[in-house]
């Protein structure tokens, strides 16, 4: 049926058949959806200077799908919401304890690892992690 939908559109076009794709049964693969571009931010957490106090900022986080755009195929939307959570909760814990300029390196830190996150840098087993990234990610850069 979308195939059919999909030739319908396409008869202006001399190349039907050629725009579209075989997948791994030799059937035409037609996605709606378009994974060709993906929307991320350069950073996780900034501290933006305000305009009528002086020596004042205003920290904007992001997490979830404002931070990093989820790719439905690989289905990584929901374990970075998680993962993105906890790590700017542990960045107020590090902001209540200590420098707010620190606590944003390190989130933007946590945000690259994140980001590039496999099944194979996450710690296993997942029920056993904490809310402190040292707990989740595999890497020497924490």
């Amino acid at each position: 049926m979308k195939e059919e939908r999909i030739r319908e559109n396409m008869k202006e076009t001399e190349e039907k058949d050629e725009l579209l794709t075989v997948d791994f049964l030799g059937k035409p693969d037609v996605s709606l959806f378009n994974f060709t571009n993906r929307h991320m931010s350069d950073e996780a957490a900034v501290l933006v200077p305000s305009s009528s106090q002086r020596d004042s900022s205003l920290l904007v986080g992001l997490v979830g799908d404002a931070l990093l755009q989820p790719f439905w195929p690989l289905g990584t939307g929901l374990n970075r919401a998680i993962l993105s959570s906890l790590d700017t909760a542990w960045m107020l814990r590090e902001i209540k304890l200590g420098s707010i300029e620190e606590a944003v390196t390190n989130r933007n830190r946590t945000y690259l690892m994140m980001k590039n996150a496999l099944a194979g840098s996450i710690q296993q087993p997942f029920g056993k992690v904490t809310v402190d990234p040292v707990s989740r990610y595999v890497s020497p850069g924490l």
